[in-house]
């Protein structure tokens, strides 16, 4: 048996399957002796993962005598094989599938040149904004349909003060893309952002808040800046048709306010609108 080809138990299953997948993914095959479908099956995957060369790995997982495994991740029928990455099974089918429909069902999960890069321009921009900006400007040349890409450059744009270059490739992203949770965080960020370049009404008895809320989010005070803008709500919900409610939303999305503080407020906002 190769490199890449592991016999797993109930005791190894952990060790092998689990916690490895979350360095690379790990393909379990649950089969049996006597189940025909999983002689067609097993040696095509195992042949695979050798040509894969260490891309992924396969678990061979004899139900049979480890039929907790079985149990315990709810196979009915064999061969049935499942896909872990990151300590969780992502997909998995159930039969002997053609070659061709092997390896579509591998390669979606295996990581692509645009993926790396990906890894490494985040990685550098942590010490190097700039230089994680021109990485992925070039990886983005290189495979300009690689969405992923996109948003990412758009998060780093945010992050340095561009709100133009990262409303300009928000605006680029597919339909389904454009709402997805990443790129509604960055637009709420563009958004809050951008409040400190607008020109606040004097006259509105609702401008001191509204200048406080500003002044607390600029030094990511969020929960001060809340508290503001719920003082906003409470006298008047609608105050420009529901802008502070919207931007108490917006500081949900907000990349670093922490998700506790987010749980607590949306029990206040919801309150205070009911």
């Amino acid at each position: 048996m190769s490199a890449h080809v592991r016999e797993v138990d109930t005791a190894s299953f952990d060790a092998d399957v689990i916690e490895a997948s979350r360095t690379h993914p790990v393909l379990a095959d649950f089969w049996a002796t006597w189940c025909a479908p999983c002689r067609t099956l097993g040696p095509v995957l195992e042949a695979l993962a050798d040509e894969y060369a260490g891309a992924f790995t396969l678990a061979k997982i004899d139900a049979d005598a480890n039929g907790e495994l079985a149990s315990r991740f709810g196979v009915r029928g064999l061969p049935t094989v499942k896909l872990f990455r990151n300590g969780e099974v992502v997909d998995e089918f159930v039969g002997a599938l053609p070659e061709t429909a092997l390896r579509t069902f591998i390669d979606k999960h295996m990581e692509t040149p645009a993926d790396r890069l990906l890894t490494e321009a985040l990685e550098l921009a942590q010490a190097n904004p700039q230089a994680g900006i021109e990485l992925l400007r070039r990886g983005i040349e290189l495979e300009p349909d690689k969405h992923k890409l996109h948003l990412a450059l758009a998060r780093l744009y945010a992050g340095q003060n561009r709100p133009d270059d990262a409303q300009a490739l928000l605006n680029g992203l597919p339909p389904n893309l454009s709402t997805s949770a990443e790129a509604t965080q960055i637009a709420a960020q563009l958004k809050i952002a951008g409040l400190s370049r607008e020109t606040v009404d004097e006259s509105d008895p609702q401008a001191p808040k509204l200048k406080q809320a500003i002044a607390h989010l600029e030094a990511h005070e969020y929960d001060a800046a809340l508290t503001q803008l719920a003082e906003i709500l409470k006298v008047d919900p609608d105050w420009q048709d529901g802008r502070a409610r919207q931007l108490m939303i917006d500081v949900f999305g907000l990349p670093d306010i922490e998700p506790d503080l987010t749980a607590v407020w949306r029990r206040r906002l919801a309150a205070l609108l009911n």
